[in-house]
């Protein structure tokens, strides 16, 4: 510790945590729901956002399940995009429960309830992913511009060395 600088001096304290939806099984929907819901509105792939969650991410490899997140803002303008309204609609019940909506005048019923607009850019450029939870160093490197949900953080960057040094087995054990 001593005699080198700490991680977050190193990252200039930039470690963002995942996209919190409040409610994944209508925010995070797989390729074949994707796939209709841009059949029935080409506009729809406006604001499906390919996406990992923790257990895509392994040690120097992603494994996407081909995911894909409904990144849908508190300002957007969802009549825009029926497709996704329409199937929003089908969890609205849920999705008004959520203490997003119901603390927030806000935060509308068809939104993410913490949607990080000012980490958007950094998400869709390179970074090392990781999982929160882990029994083993599991850090990659994401260049194709994949969301992260709210199980995995971000290192923003390209950086090839420290990703090397946070998957070495002396980093893992200290």
């Amino acid at each position: 510790e001593a005699s080198g600088p700490r991680l977050g001096d190193l990252v200039g304290a930039r470690i963002i945590n995942g996209v919190k939806t409040g409610l994944n099984e209508a925010f995070i929907v797989d390729g074949a729901l994707r796939d209709c819901l841009v059949a029935d509105d080409p506009r729809s792939a406006e604001v499906l956002r390919p996406a990992l969650v923790g257990d895509d991410i392994k040690r120097y490899e992603l494994h996407s399940r081909r995911s894909f997140l409904l990144y849908v803002r508190w300002d957007t303008e969802i009549r825009q995009y029926p497709a996704i309204l329409r199937w929003l609609g089908r969890h609205r019940a849920r999705l008004e429960q959520r203490d997003s909506v119901k603390n927030s005048a806000a935060c509308p019923w068809y939104a993410l309830s913490r949607p990080r607009p000012e980490s958007q850019i950094l998400y869709e450029g390179p970074k090392i992913a990781y999982p929160d939870i882990t029994k083993e160093s599991r850090f990659a490197m994401d260049t194709r511009g994949q969301y992260v949900g709210e199980t995995a953080f971000i290192i923003p960057g390209e950086n090839w060395y420290l990703l090397a040094v946070l998957n070495a087995a002396a980093v893992w054990w200290y």
